[in-house]
């Protein structure tokens, strides 16, 4: 029998037990003031100990049954297609001094999988539930995940959020990029998206030595188009001021500018550095 029911059961035995007695006192016709104190004093007694029967039936321990934390938010998200799906583990530890059983986990959406390391977990006891969420499509994407746990009253319910957006294609105006002492370098990059309005993800790339390089942000460059969207952005690049003298009276040297957007989308571009 959950809380809420014992409390109730006890509520109600008390209010009918309270009725009874009091009728049988009706029909004794007690009037003497003595009876009338005594009767007083037997009804202040019999409700302080309802009061107390029922704040024994719900002493039980405070705060929630799990300590973790419930919502991931995985922010802007390369989106690769109606297969992708991203992955998170939720940690817990029971925070109670009594065993907790697993009943029933479910999601908001079959496009969830949440799969708990155990279903039974002991005082102290950590739970991992290991979640994935597909992204069926473009767009902002928002899941729950919910643990019903036997003889308990309170789910714990737990959040998925990711906003995924699509890159069709990237490619460059430049087939190379030159840079050198007084003279730096532009690499204008042009991304294509399936969605109207979606601004791509900012690129990355890893450091090239001697190379400083800057991304100056998407602009959009098609306003009629209803079915893609193009978008233009430009990387900067120039000398560190450090490595400046050990090019002087050196050969060219090239090197490769790998810019990624997402996981799907790649770009190399020669960089030729001149002394």
């Amino acid at each position: 029998m959950s809380l809420k029911m014992l409390d109730l059961w006890v509520l109600v035995t008390s209010w009918i037990l309270w009725c009874i007695w009091n009728v049988s006192m009706h029909d004794m016709r007690i009037t003497s003031i003595r009876y009338r104190i005594a009767s007083t004093h037997h009804w202040v007694a019999f409700l302080l100990l309802t009061i107390t029967a029922l704040g024994g039936c719900g002493d039980k321990e405070k705060g929630p049954l799990l300590q973790g934390t419930l919502v991931k938010d995985f922010g802007v998200v390369q989106y690769a297609g109606p297969d992708m799906a991203v992955a998170h583990t939720f940690t817990f530890t029971n925070t109670t001094k009594r065993t907790l059983q697993i009943a029933k986990i479910s999601s908001s959406c079959g496009c969830v999988t949440p799969v708990a390391s155990t279903k039974t977990l002991e005082p102290g006891a950590a739970l991992e539930i290991v979640t994935a969420m597909k992204l069926l499509h473009p767009g902002k994407k928002k899941e729950h995940i919910t643990i019903i746990f036997e003889s308990e009253d309170d789910p714990i319910k737990m959040e998925m959020i990711a906003y995924g957006r699509v890159v069709m294609s990237l490619k460059s105006e430049e087939s190379e990029v030159t840079v050198a002492r007084d003279q730096p370098g532009t690499l204008t990059l042009l991304a294509e998206t399936s969605a109207s309005m979606m601004r791509p993800l900012d690129p990355y790339w890893p450091d090239l030595d001697g190379l400083l390089v800057e991304f100056q942000g998407w602009r959009r460059v098609d306003e009629d188009d209803e079915s893609s969207t193009s978008w233009m952005g430009t990387l900067n690049l120039s000398l560190v001021e450090d490595d400046m003298a050990s090019t002087n009276g050196s050969d060219d040297e090239t090197n490769e500018l790998v810019v990624t957007i997402g996981q799907h989308n790649e770009l190399r571009v020669p960089v030729k550095v001149l002394p």
